[in-house]
């Protein structure tokens, strides 16, 4: 995938027709059960009001110092980094280090529940990984590299490349919570990326959320990493581009701010849902309280607002944005379950955003040292700015153009 430096897409790219369907797919849509989701619905709130075992309250943590073996090495536990319900990430060490390697990695654990058979959500990310390090330098640069492998008698562990601080928690701690125009627009452009290559190897995500991507260290800091395949699934048939039939009914996977529409109505998940999940995540770039759901934990209730976003009811934060960004919307709101989104066109909508901003999407990010405000542009001639202007226009009315043909 090119990266956010490179030149603008032609405007000769033009998404696909949303109504288009692949040649090898099938289609068999089948409507989700309204009386079903509603028992669902309130099986999952009685749920809530239910006590729920902790499986990391009866999970012990491994000590600093302690060693953990493979079949190739060992490795010392250095500290521990986060908990989640089935395991736990420690920052780890090679205990014989490699001269000219990384010896310092990330360890993550998954408790063997014999109770609970259908807990792999290891084994899922170690087979994304595993394919993911098999592509080409320029597909594979957004995920982590899986070095090892092993187990022990209470848990199953991968060894992979540290990377630094989510999304999530620097949106958190920038001021206001919030994120300059550029920052946003190279953000979007580097996790449509990620997900775009997740989709290049036949596996949806289906978990899209700042908290799910990370960036990199030291050389690497200013890409982003894409995280976290514990319940993505592949799209696929086999080896081949094929899409899967969906099925009937899915129960609800994903995070309820961030899930797709067709989460919410217990329907399967297709690469559009990514898209729209993580549509959902760059609106909250652009304004951290983008989202009017952002704080409601009643699923029926954020299904609703998210269909009125998606018909073109925006909140004040969302109406405000450059008309490119609501393309995106209407784009992904057009995508049929087997369609292959147009990413292209996608990143095209953002770059062009940005340059109606004046944001530069080639500068560092806000958290970065000596980031340049893209408020504070340097001032050029004014025989450049009406080149500029001139061209930007005329570039948008022929992107306009193509948008009626691609919507028609």
């Amino acid at each position: 995938m090119k990266s956010e430096s490179e030149e603008d897409v032609g405007v000769d790219k033009v998404p696909r027709r949303a109504k288009e369907v692949d040649e090898d797919v099938k289609q068999n849509r089948n409507e989700g059960d309204p009386e079903k989701d509603s028992e669902q619905q309130k099986s999952s709130e009685e749920r809530k009001r239910k006590p729920r075992r902790s499986h990391s309250a009866k999970r012990s943590t491994l000590i600093p110092g302690s060693i953990i073996s493979t079949a190739n090495d060992r490795y010392t536990i250095l500290s521990l980094i986060g908990s989640g319900g089935f395991g736990d990430v420690y920052r780890v060490k090679r205990v014989k280090k490699i001269k000219g390697q990384t010896n310092t990695y990330a360890l993550k654990t998954e408790t063997i529940d014999f109770d609970n058979k259908n807990l792999n959500r290891l084994k899922i990310e170690m087979t994304v990984l595993q394919l993911c390090n098999k592509q080409q330098p320029e597909r594979r640069q957004h995920f982590v590299s899986m070095v090892d492998k092993g187990r022990t008698e209470e848990f199953k562990f991968i060894i992979m490349d540290l990377v630094g601080t989510s999304i999530d928690i620097i949106q958190r701690e920038m001021p206001n919570h919030s994120f300059s125009f550029g920052t946003s627009a190279k953000l979007g452009l580097q996790t449509i990326d990620a997900i775009a290559d997740l989709h290049e190897i036949g596996y949806l995500h289906r978990d899209i959320k700042p908290q799910n991507f990370s960036v990199g260290v030291k050389d690497k800091a200013s890409t982003i990493y894409l995280l976290d395949f514990g319940i993505a699934r592949k799209f696929t048939i086999k080896d081949t581009k094929a899409v899967r039939l969906p099925r009937e009914s899915v129960r609800f996977m994903g995070t309820v701010r961030y899930a797709s529409r067709h989460c919410h109505l217990s329907k399967e998940q297709s690469r559009r849902d990514d898209l729209e999940s993580w549509m959902y995540m760059l609106l909250e770039f652009f304004d951290y309280k983008a989202l009017p759901w952002a704080k409601s934990i009643n699923r029926t209730h954020v299904c609703d607002e998210k269909v009125k976003l998606f018909s073109g009811d925006f909140p004040k934060s969302v109406a405000v944005l450059p008309q490119k960004i609501h393309k995106i919307i209407s784009y992904i709101d057009s995508l049929e379950y087997s369609n292959e989104p147009d990413y292209d066109f996608i990143k095209t909508m953002i770059r062009q955003s940005a340059r109606k901003q004046n944001a530069d999407i080639n500068a560092k990010y806000d958290w970065q040292p000596d980031t340049p405000n893209d408020t504070k542009v340097k001032k050029s001639s004014k025989k450049e700015r009406k080149s500029k202007r001139n061209s930007a226009e005329l570039e948008d009315k022929e992107i306009n153009k193509l948008c009626e043909l691609a919507f028609s």
